[in-house]
Parts: C-alpha cells; sequence; structure tokens
C-alpha cells in the first residue's frame, strides 16, 4: 500500500495526500500479537509505534522519578548520583570519586545525602522544596518537568517522541494514582505515588508511550483502539478460532435483568477446572460437554463478544479498510457474518463481487492474492531482537535486593496493628475563622516536631514557627497547639 502510493482524504474531506505510514493501524487481538507484529515490521523495513512496557525502565522515566524522589528525601544519595548522571552534570566516575571521597572525609558521622558539592540541578530542587508543601503528586511532577526543563534532556537522549511521549504516560500516572485515591478515600502522597509506580513496574503494568510518528506504524489492540479513526484499518488476527469462555471463572446469572434493590443478588461465581488441558479435543469429556446449555451459552457469548470487537475494528476506518488473510481463511469474520457459522465464506479471493452494502450501495472491494514468506527474507539484514529503547553502553544486570516496602504487605518487626472503631484522644481544636486545610497539617507537623521533653518557652516556638509557615497565626495560637501535643501525648501514654 505505501509503494502505491494511494490517496488520502484530510479530516475536513475537502484535501487528498499521498498515505504515509503514520496513516496505517494495524488492529490485533492480544498485547502479544502485538509484539510479534512490531517485529515483523521491524524486520520489514518499517517502523512501528507500539505501547509495550517497561516505562521505568527508561532513562526519561528514571530521572523524573529520582527527582521525585530528591524532593521527598534530599539525603536520597542514590537519587541523586542518578540525576547527575542522567542529566550529563557527571559521569560514573566521577560520580564514584566524588562519593568515596567525601564518605571518607565524614567516616565518623557521614551525611548520606551531602557530598555532591554546587550541582546546579540538586540545588534547583532543593530550591523547589518549600513549593511542594500543599501540592499533589502530579502537581509536583509537573512543576519539576517545568521548571528543570526534563523534556529538553530527554530530547537529547534521542528518539524525542518516544521519550515525550513516555513523560507524558508518567503525568497520567500521577493523575491514575489520584483518583484511585480519592475512589477509596484515602489520602494520596508523593511518597504513595512513587510506591504505587513500584507496584506498577513488578507487576509490569507500566507501559510506555507508542512514540507515534508520521513515519511509524501503528500497531494496537481492538479494544485499545476504541474511539480512534485511522485513514488506513487493517483487521488482523481473522483466522482465530472462537474461544468460548467456559473454563475458569465465571459470572453466572439467575435472572436476566439485574434487581437494583440487590445489585449483587441472584449471581454466583463458578469455577470450572480442565483436567486435560490442551489435550481435550476428541475426549469423553468434550463430547460431554458439547451437549450442555452451559457450553451453548458460552459460544452465545463468545460470538456476542466478537462481533462487537470486530464492529469496534471495521468501524476504524475511514478511507481503507484490509482484511489480511492466510489459507486458513478469515474464520471471525465468517462467523460474525454468517451469524456463528465459520464454514461459509464471507469473501471469495479469486472474485472482487462484493458482500457489503451500505444505504443501499455495494461497497467497493479489490481482492488481491499474493504468496509472502513469512520471514521476509528479501529483508532481513538483521536478526537481533527489535530494541525500542537501546540498552546503555557499560551496563550490565545486576540483582539488588529490594529497597523499598511494600507497605500493604510488609510491616516493621514488632508491630502487629488492630483495627477498631474511630476513638477521640482530645477537645476541638478552637480556631478563628473558617476550617482551612492548613491548620491541620500545622497541627500534624507540630505533633511530629513536639519533644515534651524541651523547654516550654522552646516549645512554644516550635509551635509559632509551624503556624508562621502555614499562614494560620491569625487563626490559631502556639498555646493551643501546645495544649493539643501534650492531649496527644497523654493518649499514647494511656495504651502503655
Amino acid at each position: 500500500m505505501i509503494e502505491r502510493k494511494p490517496l488520502i482524504f484530510n479530516k475536513k474531506r475537502d484535501q487528498t495526500r499521498l498515505i504515509r505510514p503514520g496513516d496505517i493501524a494495524i488492529l490485533c487481538r492480544s498485547n502479544r500479537q502485538c509484539l510479534s507484529m512490531a517485529d515483523a515490521l521491524h524486520r520489514a523495513g518499517l517502523k512501528a509505534a507500539i505501547a509495550r512496557n517497561g516505562l521505568l525502565e527508561t532513562p526519561e522515566a528514571k530521572l523524573a522519578v529520582a527527582c521525585l524522589k530528591y524532593l521527598l528525601t534530599p539525603s536520597d544519595s542514590l537519587a541523586a548520583a542518578e540525576i547527575l548522571f542522567l542529566t550529563g552534570s557527571m559521569n560514573l566516575e566521577e560520580i564514584v570519586e566524588i562519593r568515596l571521597k567525601y564518605l571518607s572525609e565524614n567516616a565518623d558521622s557521614p551525611i548520606y545525602g551531602g557530598g555532591w558539592g554546587d550541582a546546579f540541578i540538586l540545588n534547583q530542587l532543593l530550591a523547589l522544596r518549600p513549593r511542594t508543601a500543599d501540592l499533589s503528586a502530579s502537581e509536583i511532577l509537573n512543576l519539576v518537568l517545568e521548571e528543570l526543563d526534563l523534556r529538553r534532556a530527554a530530547i537529547q537522549l534521542g528518539n524525542p517522541d518516544q521519550r515525550l511521549d513516555n513523560l507524558d504516560r508518567l503525568r497520567r500516572y500521577a493523575l491514575d494514582y489520584e483518583s484511585a485515591c480519592q475512589r477509596l478515600h484515602s489520602a494520596a502522597s508523593l511518597g504513595g505515588f512513587l510506591l504505587w509506580l513500584n507496584q506498577l513496574a513488578d507487576n509490569e503494568l507500566d507501559a510506555q508511550g507508542s512514540g507515534e510518528t508520521d513515519d511509524a506504524v501503528k500497531v494496537l489492540t481492538y479494544h485499545r483502539s476504541k474511539g480512534l479513526e485511522y485513514p488506513l484499518t487493517i483487521c488482523h488476527s481473522l483466522e482465530q478460532n472462537l474461544k468460548e469462555q467456559v473454563w475458569g471463572l465465571n459470572l453466572v446469572s439467575e435472572v436476566e435483568e439485574p434487581d437494583l434493590d440487590n445489585i449483587l443478588g441472584n449471581r454466583w461465581l463458578r469455577f470450572w477446572v480442565n483436567p486435560y488441558a490442551d489435550q481435550l479435543r476428541n475426549t469423553p469429556l468434550e463430547e460431554s460437554l458439547l451437549q450442555t446449555e452451559e457450553w451453548a451459552q458460552a459460544s452465545r457469548t463468545a460470538l456476542e463478544e466478537e462481533a462487537r470487537l470486530l464492529y469496534v475494528g471495521l468501524t476504524r476506518a475511514r478511507d481503507y479498510l484490509v482484511f489480511p488473510s492466510t489459507a486458513k481463511g478469515t474464520g471471525w469474520l465468517n462467523r460474525v457474518f454468517s451469524h456463528g457459522d465459520d464454514s461459509i465464506p464471507t469473501l471469495d479471493p479469486n472474485s472482487d463481487e462484493t458482500p457489503f452494502y451500505h444505504a443501499g450501495m455495494p461497497i467497493p472491494i479489490e481482492t488481491e492474492i499474493a504468496y509472502k514468506p513469512k520471514d521476509f527474507p528479501e529483508t532481513l539484514p538483521d536478526e537481533s531482537p527489535v530494541l525500542y529503547h537501546a540498552t546503555r553502553r557499560g551496563k550490565s544486570p545486576q540483582i539488588h535486593l529490594p529497597l523499598l516496602i511494600d507497605t500493604q504487605h510488609e510491616l516493621p518487626p514488632g508491630i502487629q496493628p488492630t483495627l477498631g472503631e474511630p476513638v477521640t484522644w482530645g477537645n476541638w481544636l478552637e480556631f478563628k475563622g473558617e476550617y482551612a486545610s492548613a491548620i491541620g497539617k500545622a497541627v500534624t507537623t507540630f505533633l511530629i516536631a513536639d519533644d515534651p521533653t524541651l523547654d516550654h518557652s522552646l516549645r512554644l516556638a516550635i509551635a509559632q514557627k509551624q503556624l508562621q509557615i502555614r499562614g494560620v497565626v491569625e487563626q490559631v495560637t502556639a498555646e493551643q497547639l501546645l495544649r493539643q501535643s501534650d492531649a496527644f501525648r497523654v493518649f499514647l501514654e494511656s495504651f502503655d
């Protein structure tokens, strides 16, 4: 299609131009098929725009995350070293030399976050830190990207479209994290966002941006293509067999319409184990199962889902729609067009007669038979795996113990929490005017910073400083904060 240079319309459909690779979208049934398709396109000499996992392994995401870690904990020397290395401020040898020199000079009481000298970007982050006190994770990330101009640093790494897409994907994850916290009525914080990103990476769910450009063919699943439109759409995987979802876990409803007064009622979970796995065909179990209503229902559900999914693919095309096929035929298309019967071919490879009509008019088709090898031998100069992000030279994989604590599954030694009803530990804090979130933050930070062993005047000075930082001096007095702290200490001592 690219060599023939067909004409396509613009969105207003008042002008035409020659097709480009970026105008083409190939739709696949699964993510694994998308990866295989992208590799095949690269072997054929074409670029592929595809979303894949491993966002947090890319240099631009590592740099942004390291900046967030340094803002959260300035003593994080590993984050500081990553920032200096990824921005090109220092090479690896200089970082190691400076760090070892500092630790040797401060062997008695080393400050683990110090020793970097006048590193400009680290000083920038320290200057930004006071501005992040009342910002959300997404706002902090946007602040870092803008103030430190990390997009420019990412572009210098090469493949700019992919790098910028990855930074945008990281911003989207920050918004997703805050939306999830809002739905669960839990507090969102920068530390929680970093832990959430770490869990995404552990579960291989940290998807990269697709890196779409005018010279790259788009490869994506049918589900992901919903709501999009392409001048030329190729519906791949048409030869797939029907996949009835009868094994495993299924939701079984006892009524056709849900009861809005009992939304979870009249339904139950059914779990069936396939004892034969892939060897089920031509067994007595299969023969018996094919006669059951459960199998018939699973087939009807699968056919309906196939029809909906194929409809999504067909309606993505704006100018051209391509049905690629092999000797196996187009079973998926046949089942949808013939209401479940895949033995009736929808398209005749030896004819241009169309089975499709719109508004009473036939839709013109063009059938072509081409014999192509599966491995593209004429365009196979390199058999090595396709690298969408080149591995940094000199880097070797190292196995490290996890440095982050999974707060959902791990607890510090000696802590056995118990859940109960909330209790009141003191009187309500009296304040002037309307309540503001800064008042609660002032109370929280003072409870953390207060030490009852200090002199009374010093504790009052600390309380007054917290009120000044939060800007609520006119609403709350230092004596009130002190009384709140004393009541909280008494409450804690009652549990001993």
